[in-house]
């Protein structure tokens, strides 16, 4: 038995509905052609979407990440050990651990616990950038935006952060000619490098609104920092001078008369230093709840995106008027 197949073309047709029928299943083919290129290019595009958010979300991570060590190194530890340091080399003098006196101890540990911070703060906003420099260049259109202002204010306060205990090592005796120039250049290098931190880290808070929960309130935390850090100085500065005029006036005056001045150091600095505390807690809490919500609404975008594919992979399978 044959069958004889008979193929109608367009031109040979002689009635109107085979004309129709033909116009009909080439539309219809054409149209599954169509349907069936966008749903590659939606699950393409879908799969593509979900890599790039974990990726953008990774990167996000690390760079609140370095916000956080910085502001922590900088805003506290760092004045912390300066106080230390400065206010505090006549007290408890006969208390010498390991053979160096209280002030040292606290001065050099505080000041690798901020070093250790800093490595760590630049080690995560290097992977987040894939560990390629992002701040100004040579000829480059943006030197002076905000942006490369803090990138270059972040760098030359790190620099000269890591630089502090390398040339700690060429400290030379108490009684040595040169100790004088010594204690100049490192507490010059430590005021510079103290300052382009506040710098960089005030940039963030002016024009990176979208790194914290509530900008305006960590302008203004950051503000108070470097308000306390400074009236801080003020005020201990002043006593130390109240303190050596006073020696020099009455020269039996021995330092245990003169406790009033280390109290009154003690007072200044411990509540600076929560105070400090407080602020650096305020300003880390803005940028982790400000990362919440991005994530939570990161989840909720997620959450839609999987039900419109569910919906759209369920409408594939339901048959489509003009094709059965």
């Amino acid at each position: 038995m044959k069958i004889k197949v008979k193929v109608t073309t367009w031109k040979d047709s002689r009635t109107g509905l085979e004309r129709l029928t033909l116009f009909s299943c080439l539309s219809a083919l054409s149209l599954a052609c169509k349907m069936e290129a966008v749903l590659i290019q939606t699950n393409a595009t879908h799969h593509a979407f979900h890599a790039s958010s974990a990726s953008e979300q990774w990167r996000s991570h690390l760079t609140s990440a370095h916000g956080i060590l910085f502001i922590i190194a900088w805003f506290f530890f760092v004045p912390v050990a300066v106080a230390g340091s400065r206010y505090f080399r006549d007290t408890l003098t006969s208390y010498t651990p390991m053979g160096l006196r209280l002030w040292y101890h606290t001065h050099r540990t505080f000041n690798i616990i901020a070093v250790a911070l800093m490595i760590a703060g630049l080690i995560c906003i290097l992977i987040a950038e894939d560990w390629k420099w992002t701040g100004p260049k040579i000829g480059g259109k943006h030197n002076t935006s905000a942006y490369a202002c803090h990138a270059m204010f972040g760098i030359f306060s790190t620099v000269l952060g890591w630089l502090q205990p390398l040339n700690s090592l060429l400290r030379c005796g108490p009684q040595h000619a040169l100790r004088p120039i010594f204690n100049w250049v490192h507490r010059s290098i430590g005021v510079i490098a103290w300052l382009f931190a506040a710098a960089a880290i005030m940039i963030v808070c002016k024009h990176f609104t979208w790194a914290f929960m509530d900008a305006k309130v960590a302008l203004g935390a950051g503000s108070t920092v470097i308000g306390i850090v400074g009236v801080t100085v003020l005020l201990c500065e002043v006593i130390s001078v109240m303190k050596k005029r006073r020696q020099h006036l009455d020269m039996e005056l021995d330092n245990h008369k003169l406790h009033w001045a280390t109290l009154l150091h003690l007072t200044i600095v411990g509540l600076a230093a929560v105070a400090l505390m407080v602020l650096v807690t305020i300003l880390c809490l803005l940028i982790g709840i400000r990362k919440a919500v991005m994530e939570a609404g990161s989840t909720v975008i997620e959450v839609e995106s999987s039900d419109v594919d569910d919906m759209e992979s369920s409408d594939v399978d339901k048959p489509v008027l003009g094709l059965v």
